[in-house]
């Protein structure tokens, strides 16, 4: 009986081990613009990272894959586990996981490219593997406190796409490994107004803006619990209209395309915009959420709309 139990630890043993030995193998392949298009991701922000060496990927990506299957392998409860989700991480398994710089055309950063953590997961039974993602935004200007010879590095928004546990395991081990803070990135209502002239600056540049998909804007009333939310529809062609009128008046009197909206809705029904929280954003290109969600849509324009809507989250932070 003694030995049975010896032979049954050992085989345990062994099958873990070969699990962990999945992820060692020298992984080369590389992401582009596309990682960041048709997705929801959740936004993150993060202080410097301490000792974070690009020439260590291979290195990182090996310690990130061994510690999510040491995590899920141990069974390790967590306070935000819940249900449905946390059955399909724990019942499944991490097959490759590999860092890389993405290629994205025209991100004008100084320290740099993005970087993306790409993890293929096979949840457990017949379902298809999964491909999920963590992506790092270097700073776009140099920071006071770091030199040239730093030991740190700044990415001070992360963008994640992966179930919560799968995404708060992998945050442990960053915040372990370079000695870094990460939390939720929320967007204020000015933040998102900016997203507005964004969007529609760029999508002026098409020649069919005409058909493209009417801006849906949704304001958040605070203090009154009957209305939590008010929709508001409006085409580009209007959001032009308003636009131009804007540009005929004389410099000190002109104003961007959320004011010029803000201001027609309350010359004609007397809502005063300004007095709402904007909350939420969305038309052909992208939506974006104030409780932290982006999505970007694939089009004609998509690489414009990545690179300048990146760079603004980035410059939100600073």
């Amino acid at each position: 009986m003694s030995k049975r139990k010896d032979d049954q630890k050992k085989r345990k043993r062994s099958v873990r081990s070969n699990e962990m030995e999945e992820g060692q193998r020298e992984i080369t392949a590389e992401l582009d613009s596309d990682i960041f298009l048709n997705k929801t991701f959740l936004l993150y922000r993060c202080t410097p990272f301490y000792k974070f060496e690009h020439i260590k990927f291979t290195q990182y990506g090996k310690e990130l894959h061994n510690f999510i299957t040491g995590q899920m392998l141990n069974r390790i409860p967590l306070v935000y586990d819940n249900g449905e989700e946390n059955d399909f991480i724990s019942e499944g398994k991490v097959v490759e996981l590999f860092i890389s710089k993405i290629k994205l055309s025209n991100w004008n950063g100084t320290n740099g490219m993005p970087i993306g953590v790409e993890i293929k997961f096979k949840p457990k039974g017949p379902a298809k593997e999964q491909i999920f993602h963590l992506i790092f935004l270097p700073s776009i200007v140099s920071r006071d406190f770091a030199p040239e010879n730093s030991p740190f590095n700044h990415y001070p928004v992360i963008l994640i796409k992966a179930p919560q546990r799968l995404a708060n395991i992998a945050i442990e081990w960053f915040e372990t490994r370079f000695d870094c803070r990460i939390c939720r990135y929320r967007l204020e209502s000015s933040h998102l107004k900016k997203f507005v002239e964004e969007l529609a600056n760029i999508s002026f540049t098409c020649d069919d803006f005409i058909q493209t998909k009417p801006f849906e804007l949704t304001f958040t009333i605070p203090d009154i619990s009957e209305i939590k939310n008010i929709k508001l529809r409006i085409s580009l062609v209007d959001i032009k209209r308003l636009y131009n009128r804007s540009k005929e008046q004389s410099d000190s009197q002109q104003s961007g395309i959320a004011e010029r909206i803000d201001e027609h809705f309350f010359e004609c029904l007397r809502i005063k915009l300004s007095s709402l929280i904007l909350s939420k954003i969305s038309n052909h290109a992208a939506l974006v959420a104030g409780e932290g969600k982006l999505q970007i849509f694939a089009g004609l324009l998509s690489p414009t709309f990545t690179v300048s809507l990146l760079n603004q989250l980035v410059m939100f932070t600073r």
